[in-house]
């Protein structure tokens, strides 16, 4: 009917409500804010033409910030994220040790196309390319979830590998439906967040009538067998 400039709108607010759909924004007050102001002006025009009025409404701006929505989103997650991997004692000891054998320690940012239909398919053949290229130690999510697919667009891979960042980078874009790869080298282990759990090889516990006591590497736990049955917390002595 010749609507072109309700249909421009209508459009740009589909393509928006289309990122809300598929998990690529989040909604927010500002965006919020901008869609109202759309309805407010697709109800001024829809009026406009209901009373034979003329009056042409300016969506310039409107369409500019429908454009832009997620823009800014999108420049910060292409940086790799901050992201903490929580690692146990054994964890450590073997990047501490691959470290020694001059192994690189990395993290991989993978984030997939916007139309990726088989997101668990894609984290497999990411999680397989960096699997033969050494060790795995984490990913986040957890591998579980990658197989469930209860991520949005991007995943993290923590490894030990013998090649270079890029020769890791250029066989990850290789997998269809990869739409960017962000790798970075862990210098350190200093701002890792650690498990306390030590693993049980290394625990001793020894009983008497009324008190149990666990002994590990770096902490001692004794508790009364009544506090079992009363579910009471447990008190701990680190040692030093």
């Amino acid at each position: 009917m010749g609507f072109n400039d309700i249909a421009e709108l209508t459009h740009k607010m589909e393509n928006v409500l289309d990122k809300f759909r598929n998990d690529v924004l989040k909604v927010d007050s500002n965006i919020i804010n901008v869609l109202f102001k759309c309805l407010d002006t697709l109800e001024n025009m829809i009026n406009n033409i209901r009373d034979g009025n003329d009056e042409k409404e300016n969506i310039e701006d409107l369409i500019s910030l429908l454009e832009g929505v997620g823009e800014n989103k999108k420049e910060e997650n292409d940086k790799i994220s901050d992201i903490d991997f929580t690692l146990n004692i054994y964890d450590e000891n073997i990047i501490k040790q691959a470290k020694e054998k001059n192994y690189n320690v990395y993290v991989a940012e993978v984030i997939l196309t916007d139309d990726c239909l088989l997101k668990s398919a894609r984290s497999f053949l990411v999680y397989k390319t960096i699997e033969d290229l050494g060790e795995i130690i984490k990913t986040v999510p957890s591998v579980d979830d990658l197989e469930q697919e209860n991520f949005n667009d991007r995943f993290f891979i923590m490894f030990l590998t013998e090649k270079k960042d890029d020769e890791v980078k250029k066989l990850i874009m290789n997998i269809s439906e990869i739409k960017q790869v962000n790798i970075r080298p862990i210098g350190n282990l200093e701002k890792a967040n650690y498990e306390s759990e030590i693993k049980p090889q290394s625990v001793t516990k020894v009983e008497t009538n009324n008190v149990a006591i666990t002994n590990t590497n770096k902490q001692v736990n004794i508790k009364s067998k009544e506090d079992d049955k009363n579910k009471k917390p447990i008190n701990q002595f680190v040692l030093t």
